[in-house]
Formats: structure tokens, sequence, C-alpha cells
């Protein structure tokens, strides 16, 4: 844990909040991108993220690999790979 991150804690804990950790940050990430999150919420990753270059890594990551699944372009499937999708599909659905 750097210094820092040891210092955020620290001045977290002198006002009362908890300090969130990298697990928590971890599963909110999405959420934080597509502005979901609470205020309060927002705040404590915001904090969280200036003292933690692993999260702030993650955080780069995951933004390329949404902007890069984004940028995919929709290919046409071939007619025969539809129809044995198709038929797998229907094989595997009871009948209402």
């Amino acid at each position: 844990m750097s210094w820092k991150m040891m210092m955020m804690m620290l001045w977290s804990w002198i006002r009362g909040r908890k300090m969130m950790r990298c697990r928590e940050v971890v599963d909110l990430l999405s959420d934080y991108l597509a502005d979901e999150l609470s205020e309060g919420d927002v705040a404590g990753i915001r904090a969280h993220l200036k003292g933690c270059p692993n999260c702030m890594t993650f955080l780069d990551s995951l933004k390329t690999t949404i902007n890069l699944t984004n940028s995919l372009k929709a290919e046409d499937i071939p007619p025969e790979v539809v129809d044995r999708l198709q038929t797998f599909l229907k094989s595997k659905i009871p009948p209402n």
C-alpha cells in the first residue's frame, strides 16, 4: 500500500467515513462509467482512484475495452451458420 493511500485512509477515518477498498471500486467501475451511481459512491471512487494506481490502471483498461468494443462493426452471419444456429436453438427451446 502506498504512503499516499495510507494517508487518504487515515484522513477518511478521521472524518468518520469509510474508505472504499479496491474490490468495491472495481465492482462499481462499469456503473461509474455509465454515470449510474450515487454522488456518495462517485466521491468514494474518485477519492480511491487518486491514491490507487492499480485501480486507475484498471479503469483505463476498462475504458479502452469499452471504446474498442463500441468501435466494432457488425458483420453479416453466413446463411448456413444462421440456419444451424436456429436449428440448434429450436431444439433447446421446449414447445409452449
